[in-house]
């Protein structure tokens, strides 16, 4: 979903409203989920009612417990969808609408976390670069063609996270460029992007993907050696109290006993450090593009 960890309390909110996770945009994530695992059937979940039935067969079922496994976690909404694709009903009532789930308990509510639309969002990651010609209107924007890139940027180092950073041949439109793509249509008797075009987009990326990659990196590893601090200082308090209470002990079993909580408690360190000394080495951001187009946009 291109989630990541918001910095500011607007960021937060922005992310939280975000119109990729609105109900809309899962439900259409699920249709084609569901429609590729059946060509046979299409999927088509709008219906007037927020809460709506629908039936699959056993050999469907299998294929979702198939992909489950490969988001499964732990947790009594993964459980209970668990419960479900395991059983002999084929019949599900669902919905996307938070306050249709809050009067009806008894549907089974898709949110961008549950396992369903986790299934949906790893089966649907394109295995090469998606190309497209769109459109799309603006009052803030001048008219005009645009190439653009999105690129998805894998964050490494003391946390994972993904980012999506579009790329334009203007900062102002590679801003503008997420928000565009929310009205965007198809433009399929357009011009397509150009080789000299993606050249000159991946030359931009690559300038920015550098500087942040340096100013990540850096972070990290300030960002470790401040955790590398804080555990040693840890550490040493924990080694001293243990050694007083075993100097402290009068019994050769407490003795003993504050040895092996000694012992333990070195090793616990070193390896915990070692942990921290590898994640600042390894820092980085790795980079692929995900979509290369054109948007055309008209006042």
């Amino acid at each position: 979903f291109g989630l990541s960890v918001p910095k500011q309390d607007d960021e937060l909110i922005k992310s939280a409203s975000s119109f990729w996770l609105m109900p809309p945009r899962i439900r259409n994530l699920i249709e084609a989920y569901l429609s590729a695992l059946d060509p046979v059937r299409p999927y088509k979940l709008q219906g007037r009612q927020p809460i709506v039935s629908i039936q699959l067969n056993q050999e469907i079922r299998t294929r979702l417990i198939t992909d489950f496994k490969a988001v499964s976690q732990i947790g009594a909404v993964d459980r209970t969808w668990e419960r479900w694709l395991k059983g002999n009903d084929p019949h599900l009532r669902l919905t996307f609408d938070p306050a249709a789930a809050d009067e009806d308990r008894s549907a089974t509510f898709i949110t961008p976390t549950h396992p369903l639309a986790r299934q949906a969002a790893k089966a649907s990651v394109p295995v090469s670069t998606l190309a497209c010609v769109i459109s799309s209107k603006s009052s803030n924007v001048a008219p005009g063609r645009y190439p653009f890139a999105i690129y998805r940027w894998k964050v490494l180092g003391l946390f994972e996270s993904f980012v999506f950073q579009p790329v334009c041949e203007s900062e102002e439109h590679s801003k503008a460029l997420l928000e565009l793509l929310e009205t965007a249509t198809t433009a399929p008797d357009s011009a397509a992007i150009t080789p000299a075009e993606e050249d000159r987009l991946e030359a931009l990326h690559y300038q920015g993907w550098m500087s942040r990659r340096a100013e990540h990196i850096e972070s990290v590893v300030q960002s470790a050696k401040v955790r590398l601090a804080s555990l040693n200082a840890s550490h040493l308090a924990r080694v001293s109290l243990l050694e007083e209470q075993r100097d402290l002990a009068t019994d050769a079993r407490i003795r003993r006993m504050k040895d092996g909580q000694l012992e333990a408690a070195n090793r616990d360190f070193e390896s915990r450090s070692d942990e921290l000394s590898k994640v600042a080495g390894q820092a980085e951001i790795v980079a692929e593009a995900s979509v290369l187009g054109v948007l055309y946009l008209e006042i």
